[in-house]
């Protein structure tokens, strides 16, 4: 949520949501999904008062409530006021979307994942289009069972992937239970539901002394060199 001031002193709250995006679709004929492959900002370059309809739409509540038009909006942004309103237009919608860079979730991904998956668990960045991005406000809607209108793209990004974390979470403790009462003792060891887990952390262990590996002739020849005396 982004506020900025008119000219007259009257403050206005920028939400840009599911819902919000729709409804600005929906009245203006713009998608505000085009903002990643760049054409949203060509159009408020190109047409001067775009901004000022889309702010519009993004404040009718607060306007209604206050009586003031589409036209007496657009007058209270001269100078200043234009300025500081484009500022938290774009620093919203900035935080609408997923973040441009995300760290893997682990470099060991098994190949049940799919390079295409791995992006949607990413937060999508690499989608520009408005239909892939729309798609994936509903794939992760169903699979989350929210309502997303009252969401951000970044918001259901990260409630499906943290989802499908714990999800893993569960999964990967019975399939690991599973090995573990059907292995052989003498042949397999046993494994911890992190092996299967592609959301675990698998950090390299330092190797413990319990790990490493003696060289049993050479300790008994140096110990007998110590302790026993040649004949």
């Amino acid at each position: 949520m982004q506020v900025f001031v008119d000219k007259k002193g009257r403050n206005w709250t920028v939400v840009i949501n599911v819902a919000a995006v729709q409804r600005v679709k929906a009245m203006l004929d713009v998608d505000l999904m085009d903002a990643l492959g760049g054409k949203l900002i060509k159009k408020l370059s190109a047409e001067s008062g775009l901004l000022c309809n889309i702010l519009y739409v993004l404040c009718e509540k607060e306007a209604i409530e206050r009586a003031v038009t589409d036209r007496k909006f657009g007058a209270a942004l001269v100078g200043k006021c234009s300025v500081d309103a484009y500022c938290a237009f774009m620093a919203e919608l900035v935080n609408f979307f997923p973040e441009g860079e995300k760290k893997k979730e682990t470099e060991n991904r098994r190949d049940g994942e799919s390079e295409k998956e791995e992006e949607n668990q990413k937060g999508a960045c690499t989608l520009c289009t408005p239909e892939d991005l729309w798609g994936l406000v509903w794939k992760h809607a169903g699979v989350l069972g929210v309502d997303p209108n009252n969401l951000t793209l970044r918001e259901l990004c990260l409630m499906a992937r943290e989802r499908k974390k714990e999800d893993w979470t569960r999964t990967s403790s019975i399939l690991a239970q599973n090995f573990n009462m059907n292995r052989n003792p003498k042949k397999e060891a046993g494994r911890s539901p992190d092996f299967y887990n592609p959301y675990a952390d698998k950090e390299e262990k330092p190797k413990s002394e319990d790990n490493l590996k003696v060289d049993n002739k050479f300790a008994f020849e140096l110990l007998k060199k110590l302790f026993v005396k040649p004949k």
